[in-house]
């Protein structure tokens, strides 16, 4: 596993992950004995936040009411300008 993917120890006789995203460390439980399944549970975690991180970052964002005003304000300016062009 890459360095700076998380970390697995030991407490008493249970595996347990250590991972950060976003600067936030999360630990949890492998609930095992086994090494082997622990670093499967921080292989999992990892690829299932980077994906999530991934998703929020390439996800483009319709923003419904920013359109809205800006068509109004569109509109808005569209009138004044006629009235203004008509006067000359």
């Amino acid at each position: 596993m890459p360095h700076g993917d998380g970390r697995i120890y030991k407490r008493g006789r249970i595996w347990w992950i250590a991972y950060s995203v976003a600067g936030k460390e999360f630990r949890e439980s492998a609930r095992s004995s086994d090494k082997n399944i622990a670093e499967q549970l921080l292989t999992t975690r990892t690829k299932q936040h980077r994906q999530r991180m991934e998703a929020m970052v390439l996800r483009p964002r319709a923003n419904p009411k920013f359109k809205k005003l800006a068509e109004k304000r569109f509109n808005e300016v569209q009138e004044a300008y006629q009235k203004i062009k008509d006067r000359f």
